[in-house]
């Protein structure tokens, strides 16, 4: 039998104590692509209903920056982030070049 141990000086976060801010981006696995994508949303009224703009940023294969929006009633939390972006059908994503991406924007 195996047992897993977790050594750290903080307890682990888990997904419900992500605190989002608006524009400030977090790292949202994205399962079809097997990589993780900046997401981040902006709040603002469409008809008089509150609504948010989620942007989900990646790069494609020759290295340009790209990202496809989306717009949802109210304020996301982190799980709706999460699910949303295993929905998103993104065809040109490269995961090794968006990977990289991250590492080196230390998101």
């Amino acid at each position: 039998m195996f047992e897993a141990h977790v050594y750290s000086t903080e307890p682990p976060r888990l997904a419900a104590e992500h605190s989002l801010q608006p524009c400030e981006p977090v790292l949202c696995w994205h399962p079809a692509q097997q990589c993780n994508l900046a997401v981040w949303f902006t709040p603002g009224k469409r008809n008089g209903r509150q609504v948010s703009f989620v942007y989900f940023e990646y790069r494609r294969g020759d290295n340009s920056h790209a990202s496809v929006q989306t717009e949802i009633t109210g304020t996301p939390d982190f799980s709706r982030l999460q699910l949303l972006t295993a929905d998103q059908h993104i065809t040109d994503l490269d995961a090794r070049r968006t990977d990289e991406w991250h590492r080196q924007r230390a998101l």
